[in-house]
């Protein structure tokens, strides 16, 4: 299910299964492997796609996975959205990179995988935008609100139960 990317140290790509040609906006791996040259393959993607951060701002080449495991030499896990130029359409990726070195210690090339998360990043969106609902209406209410878990300990209290109680939110 993921998008599994090989690049070298040379700044092409080695290897990109089809399911990684497909996420990344080609058609074909053979397409990808027509001109399998990093700074085309960014380029690409910057014609194909606007990239954001998790925050919603636009992702900087330098902030994506595959540049921090060869510039910092450490794996990298990164989440964005690509949402598609031509019709709008958007999905969310985990990315992760892990460079490999020689045995002398150098850097071989670095393994990147690419998940569809569009699934579970809709579902936390929506959780987080229930809960800020919920706060709203809490707030809201003339009543005290709070929520204990089975332990006994208070997760959640209003204002009002606040005021009331003098225990403070966690």
């Amino acid at each position: 299910p993921s998008g599994i990317y090989q690049f070298n140290n040379q700044q092409s790509i080695e290897y990109i299964n089809e399911r990684g040609a497909k996420l990344m906006g080609y058609d074909s791996v053979e397409q990808v492997m027509a001109a399998p040259n990093m700074q085309q393959f960014v380029k690409h993607l910057d014609d194909t796609f606007t990239i954001l951060d998790e925050a919603g701002n636009k992702r900087q080449d330098e902030k994506s996975s595959v540049y921090i495991a060869i510039t910092t030499g450490k794996s990298a896990e990164i989440t964005s959205q690509f949402i598609n130029k031509k019709d709008g359409t958007a999905l969310w990726v985990l990315s992760n990179s892990t460079p490999v070195y020689d045995e002398a210690g150098k850097l071989s090339f670095v393994l990147t995988t690419v998940t569809d998360v569009t699934e579970s990043k809709k579902a936390e969106i929506a959780l987080r935008e229930s809960e800020n609902r919920f706060r709203t209406l809490a707030e809201a209410l003339p009543q005290m609100v709070w929520v204990r878990n089975a332990n006994g300990i208070i997760e959640y209290g209003s204002k009002g139960w606040e005021r009331y109680s003098g225990i403070k939110n966690v």
